[in-house]
């Protein structure tokens, strides 16, 4: 936390923002707890963040390119695709065993509000789809056969072991997701 004083206060917000919402909810957490965790003023907070919307947004927009960079890290261009696909389900093992795991924000996100929120359940959307188009140019970049059908078919592998590992505390759900998107990739050799 001594490094984060550091940190402009518009990054410290952000940052505690993010923590906050991911470990305890959205919800849960008032502005009051996220500015005395970024340890700046109320006028400092709304100065960069009209409304805890904003914030929320902000929170989610920047997870989002956060988390498919990291993800998409795991792949490699030079290698096979049926590697490059389970490598995906080896970046989801890594991130179970976490200690901060707590299942997919955007799910959670989208669990809490609902669709009463519109703009925060299109977000969670928005991140789902751009994963979605991730996997798919993995499949266009490989020429498979059907890419739209082994994409969704991933996905659902992808999605299920998330919820499994967190909402199961099955921290080797992602072991037994690779397991059986290895058995659909045998179909597309």
């Amino acid at each position: 936390m001594a490094a984060d004083k550091l940190l402009p206060a518009k990054e410290r917000i952000i940052k505690a923002a993010e923590r906050l919402f991911y470990d305890e909810g959205i919800q849960a957490i008032g502005i009051d707890r996220i500015i005395q965790e970024a340890g700046v003023a109320l006028n400092t907070l709304y100065k960069y963040f009209p409304s805890k919307a904003v914030l929320v947004e902000r929170y989610l927009r920047d997870r989002d390119v956060r988390w498919r960079k990291w993800f998409n890290s795991y792949t490699r261009p030079e290698a096979t695709f049926k590697h490059n696909i389970l490598s995906l389900f080896d970046a989801l093992n890594d991130w179970f065993h976490e200690e901060t795991f707590r299942g997919c924000a955007f799910i959670n996100a989208a669990g809490e509000f609902g669709d009463t929120k519109s703009d925060i359940f299109e977000i969670s959307r928005e991140h789902k789809k751009n994963i979605y188009l991730d996997v798919l140019k993995l499949c266009h970049d490989s020429n498979v056969i059907n890419p739209e059908k082994l994409t969704r078919q991933v996905m659902i592998i992808i999605e299920g072991a998330i919820v499994r590992a967190y909402l199961n505390d099955d921290k080797d759900a992602a072991l037994w997701a690779k397991e059986v998107c290895l058995l659909l990739l045998e179909n597309y050799d």
